[in-house]
């Protein structure tokens, strides 16, 4: 053992090596040069592990420590992993001054570490500096030797640039609304760097310069938008865009904020078209059966287990969700399920493990360090019994875990043994084409869970959705059509589109937005596909009338077989409907994505083929 070691204390129980003042904080870096800031100005630079165990524990918030060891030293086998690790968090509280991670088997940021890598660490460090969180997260930083950290943090960075964008978004409106031009002008600046090829956020940019008197400055942004999308796209502005210009050239003044957005818009006061899935909810849970409700992301799954939970929530029911990340976390969501129960600030069963067995309370400990002293590894069929006592001792009657297809497999492969007298019901939501493995094996099980599959709204149905919502100037009979082809019926992409109408003059039902944070879904969604799915779907965005996989293959090359399981990707995410064709909002959102020359060249393959098969060219875009 050398000196640091011996420093340390038992390999496998670090003790906390400094003990900083209650007030004493650290901030961390996360994006350009990762580093840790202290209050008295200095700075000290990470290194590339030492960001990357940082950046994991400030996003997810906590991870074990065996699967953050292995993801960041994953050639050197567990104990040298651990050690690595041990030395790593040792460095990083020393330059700090202070303890920058805390717990044993599972690791979190100590209380004094500041980040922006949550909304509200977001919104302080944009508030305090527009420029702030500048760039890519980890920028520069290579982690080709720890693939699955890699894959980790691709899916990372774009959450990150979500998080930013959707800040910016917030905080001008916050400083628009209240009369502060300055700082709304500045954020909004940076918003249409992030998105240049945005109407929204130039329209943004173009209000602002309007509200503090200089005109040209208003018009100016207008003409070098017009000419960076006819450059990059051969488009123009949106007619919103183009419609605020002309407003501005007359003299007449813009709106200077949005409406409130009424509660309806944010939450429907009740559920629509689902009374189908309601009675079979209902009819499983008079029979004590497992659930799995399944559909496209927006859907409204959540909402609906949810909305039934809630009402049981008196006879023991609780929901909590599996989070991006957890897939990489072994017993990830099981631990959160585990705290919900007993740790948490309203847990159902407060401290409850004091009253298990000592053998239980044992085992568990390896994954809850709250409660006590534990294994050093887990053993799956001790464990299994361990948490079987838990849940008997608890007296829940359900357990809803919502994004099943983001949970780790480990406690997934636990549930089906966690069934019958004494058990909770399982009610899980999964993605549509997001099945996990073990999740699909349940379903082939001799007692497997029943399945509900949740499907978009229909026309009529979003006729309801309008009638129940009671907004002035949208009568069903105007829009309801409209608005299902432009959604293809998603409630989520539904409302977001309400919600940029609001307070807005509602006269053409044909014409309707592009809502910024559902383009914002849809392409980092579509940035996620493989890349057969992704040419298919830039494809069809451009392809503005029935298409066909014989049409794909001449545009993209091979056969119409090679493109059945892209298709099949893009169907599960409710992009098209059954004649191939791309609900609107979702090809507005994706030819962004499509740079001008790949634009013009898709588009003259698309004519060639639509005049050999008889079509009027101009149903391609």
């Amino acid at each position: 053992m050398d000196a640091m070691d011996a420093t340390l204390g038992h390999p496998d129980e670090p003790p906390l090596l400094f003990q900083a003042a209650p007030d004493k904080t650290v901030t961390l870096e996360l994006c350009r040069a990762p580093a840790l800031s202290c209050q008295d100005g200095t700075s000290t630079e990470l290194g590339r592990k030492g960001a990357a165990l940082l950046c994991l524990l400030a996003l997810d918030g906590a991870c074990s420590r065996d699967t953050l060891a292995l993801l960041l030293w994953p050639e050197a086998g567990l104990i040298k992993a651990r050690a690595s690790l041990r030395q790593r968090r040792h460095r990083l509280a020393r330059a700090a001054g202070l303890p920058v991670t805390c717990g044993d088997e599972v690791l979190r940021l100590a209380g004094g570490v500041r980040h922006a890598a949550n909304a509200a660490g977001m919104d302080a460090a944009l508030l305090s500096n527009p420029t702030a969180v500048d760039g890519e997260l980890l920028d520069g930083l290579d982690y080709c030797d720890c693939p699955d950290f890699q894959t980790w943090l691709e899916q990372a960075r774009e959450r990150w640039r979500t998080m930013r964008t959707q800040a910016l978004a917030r905080l001008a409106s916050q400083f628009e609304s209240a009369d502060r031009v300055a700082p709304a002008l500045a954020l909004a600046y940076r918003l249409a760097e992030e998105e240049p090829l945005s109407d929204h956020a130039h329209r943004r940019l173009m209000r602002l310069h309007h509200l503090r008197g200089d005109l040209g400055a208003a018009l100016e942004v207008y003409r070098r938008f017009s000419r960076r999308l006819d450059a990059e796209l051969g488009e123009i502005p949106d007619e919103e865009t183009s419609a605020l210009a002309a407003q501005l050239r007359s003299g007449k003044a813009p709106t200077r904020i949005a409406a409130p957005v009424p509660p309806s818009l944010r939450r429907p006061p009740r559920l629509v078209g689902r009374d189908a899935e309601w009675a079979a909810l209902e009819q499983a849970w008079g029979e004590g059966r497992a659930i799995v409700i399944e559909g496209a992301a927006g859907v409204g799954k959540s909402r609906l287990l949810a909305d039934f939970l809630a009402q049981q929530a008196d006879s023991g029911a609780i929901m909590l969700e599996a989070l991006l990340g957890d897939r990489s976390r072994p017993y990830g969501l099981l631990v959160r399920l585990l705290s919900r129960l007993w740790l948490d600030a309203h847990a159902p069963r407060p401290r409850g493990f004091e009253a298990l067995p000592d053998w239980a309370r044992t085992e568990l400990a390896a994954l809850l360090p709250e409660l006590g002293s534990g294994p050093a590894r887990t053993e799956p069929l001790r464990l299994q019994r361990a948490v079987a006592a838990a849940l008997i001792q608890s007296d829940l009657l359900a357990v809803g875990l919502d994004d099943v297809h983001q949970a780790d497999d480990a406690t997934l492969e636990l549930l089906p043994s966690l069934v019958g007298p004494g058990m909770p019901l399982w009610w899980m939501t999964v993605r549509t084409g997001e099945q996990p493995p073990t999740l699909h094996e349940w379903f082939q099980a001799s007692s497997p869970p029943s399945h509900i599959g949740i499907r978009p709204f229909t026309a009529s149905t979003v006729a309801e959705f309008l009638d129940d919502l009671a907004l002035p100037g949208f009568s069903s009979e105007t829009w309801a059509a409209s608005l299902a082809r432009h959604t293809g019926g998603l409630p989520l992409y539904l409302l977001e589109t309400l919600r940029s109408l609001h307070g807005k003059p509602a006269t053409d039902p044909n014409a309707l937005p592009l809502p910024a944070n559902a383009a914002q879904s849809i392409r980092a969604r579509w940035a996620q596909l493989p890349e057969p799915a992704r040419q298919l779907a830039q494809l069809l965005a451009l392809w503005r009338s029935t298409a066909s996989l014989q049409a794909a293959a001449h545009v993209l090359g091979g056969t119409p077989a090679d493109w059945v399981a892209p298709l099949a990707r893009l169907e599960a995410l409710q992009w098209v409907d059954e004649s191939l064709r791309m609900h609107d909002l979702v090809s507005a959102s994706l030819q962004d994505t499509i740079a001008a020359q790949q634009q013009h060249e898709l588009q003259a393959h698309m004519a060639a083929w639509l005049q050999a098969h008889g079509a009027p060219a101009r149903q391609a875009a």
